[in-house]
């Protein structure tokens, strides 16, 4: 008998900590959204090539990569529509160009749908995070380059080329809150956050996915197979003698 098991990439815990509400909340302060008016996948995926970017299944969403940053958006089907999700720290040239050219390439005319006030970032000292394991935080942070202090009460302060980030945890279980102390650009900030959740996803899975494997030794299991998906989820396909 075979068994199928996906090990999915770990997804944001914060829903559990502020609630749905709060979270839907936080996003729509802090992310602008424009319908493609294409509720094809294929047409948008043919549309975004055009223009020179892949898109990569991600838990549900689409995931785009900018082509010269480690930044990225997701693009979310909303009432059976594809839409463009930008956090608004991309900035507004990057929106607007965006949209110029993918507009050009698909027939659309998105531009007229883009409401200029909502790209201004509006002013955030404190959010939750993914991260919850301080000493791989404390790693993953050092390897981005910047310092990192642990205080007596347990928050982690790190600075960087003039700003200065606290990370709050209130007990071990539960994931850290960051909050901006000083900050000379908030879109800055805000993309760096990114950078590192991207980095502590990306070690997390592969521990959880050591951990697995090792535990199959002293098992009944055999591994048959093992694929990797596009969003970096893996399927593994189990042997039993039952």
């Amino acid at each position: 008998m075979s068994v199928c098991i996906w090990m999915i990439p770990i997804a944001l815990a914060v829903r559990a900590v502020i609630g749905e509400q709060k979270l839907q909340e936080l996003a729509e302060k802090n992310e602008i959204r424009v319908s493609s008016g294409i509720s094809e996948k294929e047409a948008l995926g043919v549309a975004l090539k055009k223009i020179g970017y892949d898109v990569i299944d991600f838990a549900g969403s689409l995931k785009v990569h900018l082509k010269d940053k480690d930044d990225y958006f997701f693009i979310d089907k909303i009432e059976g529509v594809w839409t463009f999700c930008f956090p608004k720290y991309l900035g507004d040239v990057f929106i607007k160009q965006f949209i110029n050219e993918f507009d050009s390439s698909s027939g659309t005319n998105l531009k007229e749908n883009i409401d200029t006030k909502k790209l201004e970032i509006e002013e955030i000292k404190e959010f939750p995070t993914n991260f919850k394991d301080k000493e791989l935080l404390k790693k993953v942070i050092r390897e981005y380059g910047m310092s990192c202090e642990e205080e007596n009460n347990g928050d982690l302060v790190c600075n960087a080329t003039g700003n200065s980030i606290r990370f709050i945890q209130e007990n071990n279980d539960s994931p850290f809150f960051v909050r901006f102390e000083s900050f000379k650009d908030a879109s800055e900030m805000l993309s760096l956050i990114g950078v590192l959740d991207e980095s502590y996803r990306s070690r997390i899975q592969k521990r959880t996915y050591q951990n697995f494997m090792d535990n199959l030794k002293d098992s009944e299991y055999t591994v048959v197979s093992e694929t990797r998906q596009q969003d970096r989820s893996i399927v593994i396909t189990l042997k039993t003698e039952d």
